[in-house]
């Protein structure tokens, strides 16, 4: 009777495990990639920052961190220049690349998508 009690919980935590991931609609190697981009982004901000590039005009750091995804700096929250072409990442606008990690000028996290 326990074992059967164990192998029904294990059986239920399993499909319940299942059913979570799919409803996210998005896989490991997929939240690996966003990862990857976020922290190389963060870094590239950092970089700048010490080298002393202005970000208050919120550049495109980056056309393309890795692979489909570009680094953009933008202000938190959005002010007029954040919207402006020069101050955004061309190859995301053009349609070339399909993903963006937005950080602020302190080089936080605003989103990744």
């Amino acid at each position: 009777m326990d074992r059967i009690l164990i192998a029904s919980f294990i059986i239920g935590i399993i499909a319940i495990s299942g059913c979570v991931q799919q409803q996210t609609g998005q896989t490991k190697a997929e939240d690996t990639v966003k990862e990857q981009a976020t922290e190389l982004c963060i870094a590239a901000c950092q970089s700048a920052k010490e080298s002393g590039v202005p970000l208050d005009n919120g550049p495109c750091l980056s056309e393309e961190i890795v692979e489909d995804w570009v680094c953009d700096i933008a202000h938190n929250p959005r002010q007029p220049i954040d919207n402006e072409p020069q101050n955004q990442c061309s190859s995301y606008r053009a349609g070339k690349t399909h993903h963006f990690v937005e950080l602020d000028t302190d080089c936080k996290l605003i989103r990744a998508i």
